[in-house]
């Protein structure tokens, strides 16, 4: 008899890993105050402009312009002045939406970014107003970027190296990105369309003849990625040559011998045109100067060196440094998350084959040495400045590649199942006490403990119950990254069923040994 195995939902996989990312996102969104992310007021202007019909609005001067928006966003720039960059204070003191009706005009220095973003989140401003509208964008924009997540674990379940990709997927999802998906930024959804081409692109690269679903995913991820800020088609172009040169180049064309791949391709290539015409266009490279002036008369060198300088607490925004960028988790987390990140990167080069190896380590330097160069372009006008979300499109890909190369390395089954749970189990771990230190110093400020303490301010729900949601949705992540699809070997193969047949006897032998057409994919 053959082996049957159960048929399951296509969509199934996807929309487990959907429900958990977007609760996780959900959470921080209604775990964060009004306008605590990272230039949200600007982005929440913009978003609401753009619904209402303001394309690009009057240019004031450099990124600033001036757009109409209702009523209840007056005064939104000024709402987290009494937080922004002092954790110990808590969000009581910041001010109440104004209700009012009408039409205002204010200022934004994000007026000029692709609009893409600003039309999916700003939708629920036309049916809402206040604080409701902010949260009903903020869910939109967690949704957006949980589609994304779930595309990246889809693709990586069909994946031959799935257990080791997956892995990599659960180290770049850090407490930083569900953050970000959970409030009004671009950069959240930028970084979650790049998990998911980073996974899908190298799946499709695998030597083998890609999966329509992962192609489909490549498409869709890189088209919508091309147009979400205005760099983001710089990193579908670095995001496809790195692939390229990680998965050699008889894989590549053999990729691209496949129509569907091709197609697949056409699409990316496309959009990404569409979105540098934007970006050219519009100057929307043109930043806000609020960058640290370099000393007087620095040279080419100092200034390269005071720039690399800085990706060191931009490391640890990887990890997750919440509001505008003034909350940070205690140091242990940092060590254990970026451990074992490096951990997992320095095991995939010992183990991982030689041409990869040099793959790996050649991206890891790149990875460095591109932000570099732009930062230093600027640095004349600009000085010091950036921050983690505006590279890590780019630095997602390193634990994404080292994951999948770890599956082509000599760990056995064995070994690849007890690696990934206890990782795993670490980072969601971390993933879970990152929201709620997060949470405490919103409430009652950075000096407090204890989430059933007395506080100034208190999220839509009770914070016990949040709590709760917060374990449960981790380790749903967990379970989504540690499951990973029956019929894997350990090296990736499909496992096989052997086809049984009744002993048959004959001179000498008691057994018939299985021919080779008896072998069934079970």
């Amino acid at each position: 008899m053959i082996a049957v195995r159960a048929r399951r939902c296509p969509g199934g996989a996807w929309l487990a890993a959907f429900l958990v990312t977007f609760a996780l996102a959900g959470l921080w969104a209604l775990a964060s105050p009004a306008f605590s992310g990272p230039d949200e007021p600007a982005q929440v202007i913009r978003s609401v402009s753009l619904v209402e019909g303001t394309i690009l609005g009057r240019p004031l001067g450099g990124p600033r312009t001036q757009v109409n928006v209702p009523g209840w966003l007056s005064g939104a720039n000024a709402v987290p002045d009494c937080i922004k960059g002092q954790p110990d204070s808590s969000a009581g003191c910041e001010p109440a939406l104004d209700a009012g009706g009408g039409t205002i005009s204010e200022i934004t220095y994000v007026g000029r970014y692709p609009p893409a973003y600003y039309a999916i989140v700003g939708w629920p401003s036309l049916i809402s107003s206040g604080k409701l509208a902010l949260y009903l964008m903020r869910l939109t924009s967690a949704a957006a970027s949980a589609v994304f997540l779930a595309g990246a674990i889809t693709c990586a379940r069909r994946s031959r190296h799935a257990r080791g990709l997956l892995l990599g997927i659960a180290v770049v999802a850090t407490p930083e990105v569900f953050f970000l998906a959970g409030v009004i930024n671009p950069s959240g959804l930028e970084i979650s369309t790049a998990i998911c081409v980073w996974t899908a692109a190298v799946v499709a690269c695998e030597g083998e003849r890609a999966a329509t679903s992962v192609l489909v995913w490549l498409a869709v991820a890189g088209a919508v990625m091309a147009n979400v800020r205005a760099l983001s088609p710089f990193w579908v172009l670095v995001i496809g040559v790195s692939v390229a040169a990680y998965a050699g180049r008889r894989a590549v064309l053999a990729c691209l011998g496949d129509r569907r791949a091709q197609i697949a391709l056409a699409v990316v290539v496309g959009f990404g045109a569409l979105g540098t015409a934007w970006t050219l266009v519009t100057g929307a490279l043109a930043v806000l100067s609020s960058g640290t002036p370099f000393p007087h008369g620095a040279g080419l060198w100092l200034r390269l060196g005071l720039t690399l300088e800085n990706f060191g607490p931009e490391t640890l925004q990887m990890v997750g440094v919440f509001g505008w960028v003034d909350t940070y988790l205690p140091a242990a987390c940092y060590v254990v998350w970026l451990g074992l990140a490096g951990g997992l990167t320095v095991t995939a080069l010992g183990l991982s084959p030689r041409r990869r190896r040099v793959a790996l380590a050649g991206f890891a330097l790149g990875s460095l040495a591109i932000p570099a160069a732009i930062l230093v372009s600027q640095s004349g006008t600009a000085g010091i400045f950036g921050q983690a979300r505006d590279w890590m499109p780019m630095w997602v890909g390193l634990p994404v590649l080292a994951g999948h190369s770890l599956g082509t390395g000599k760990l056995s089954l064995r070994q690849q199942r007890l690696t990934s749970a206890g990782l795993i189990v670490c980072l969601e771990g971390v993933q879970v006490f990152a929201w709620a230190w997060a949470l405490r110093r919103y409430r009652t400020g950075s000096g407090h403990v204890a989430l059933a303490s007395p506080a100034a301010w208190s999220p839509p729900l009770p914070a016990p119950a949040l709590l709760a949601a917060v374990i449960i949705c981790s380790l749903g992540l967990a379970l989504v990254c540690l499951r990973v699809p029956g019929g894997r070997t350990a090296s990736g193969g499909k496992r096989h069923t052997w086809r049984t047949t009744a002993p048959r006897r004959s001179r000498g032998t008691l057994l018939r040994a299985p021919k080779p057409w008896e072998c069934h994919e079970g």
